[in-house]
């Protein structure tokens, strides 16, 4: 059957997407009408993978249902993947049960070229502070708005996780950081968006928690730790985004010149 950009019918791309393994709904993809057609499979698969509606793991529909989707030619669509395969985003397998999947170390790749950057002084310590702050109180903001009554409350149990370290001695300083690291990574993760939650783990995983295992943790720096987690916490309950945000930034920053 000769395939032709825009000549696909209705019939036709229902009748493929029939056949589709059940893993990946076909629907996700739309016809492209650009001239430079590899480009835009690429950015919708990007998107497809980073909003989550591929998983890590998950096989792609066949050429002919792809192309059929998509409204292009293999050799766009091989293109395309040539592209997406560089990135990290997926792998082609070979055998009977091959094909080409999502990849399942994205987070990884991610977390790999960021670390290099910072290593190679790439990025600097101040600009990551900054970024830090940009990006975590963004994330107060939009927790501010859009988290649950029954979210704020892991916080709060979070938050008196803390509050109990100050009672042991000597101090569990490296249960402090793993607890320091989960408020930041469950705020991350119920303010909707799943790029800032991939992004806050990510600087935090390989960034941050050998920072923070360098520096001299003591009582007074767990206390206030606590305090601005709580005065953070306020501000959500509240709903005001901008003093979630303000507190968040100032807590960041606290962190920064603590290094």
């Amino acid at each position: 059957m000769t395939k032709d950009c825009n000549g696909v019918t209705n019939a036709i791309i229902h009748t493929y997407a029939a056949t589709l393994a059940t893993e990946t709904p076909i629907e996700i993809f739309h016809k492209i009408t650009q001239t430079r057609a590899y480009q835009v499979v690429i950015n919708q698969l990007e998107e497809a993978i980073l909003s989550g509606k591929l998983k890590p793991g998950q096989r792609l529909p066949n050429e002919r249902e792809l192309t059929a989707s998509f409204g292009t030619s293999r050799r766009t669509l091989r293109e395309a993947f040539r592209v997406l395969e560089q990135k990290g985003l997926i792998e082609v397998k070979l055998g009977s049960k091959g094909g080409t999947f999502i990849a399942d170390q994205v987070q990884e790749r991610f977390g790999e070229t960021l670390s290099l950057f910072v290593q190679q002084k790439s990025v600097s310590y101040e600009e990551l502070a900054e970024f830090r702050a940009a990006t975590e109180g963004t994330v107060a903001a939009l927790s501010a708005k859009r988290a649950t009554e029954e979210e704020f409350a892991l916080i709060g149990q979070s938050i008196l996780e803390v509050e109990a370290l100050m009672e042991e001695d000597p101090l569990d300083t490296q249960a402090f950081v793993e607890k320091e690291m989960k408020l930041h990574s469950t705020l991350a993760q119920i303010c909707g968006n799943r790029m800032y939650a991939l992004t806050v783990k990510t600087v935090h995983d390989l960034l941050l928690r050998p920072a923070f295992l360098k520096d001299r943790i003591d009582l007074p720096y767990v206390r206030g730790t606590a305090e601005n987690w709580k005065k953070i916490l306020a501000a959500l309950k509240k709903r005001d985004p901008d003093e979630a945000r303000q507190r968040m930034e100032n807590h960041v920053l606290d962190f920064a010149e603590n290094e």
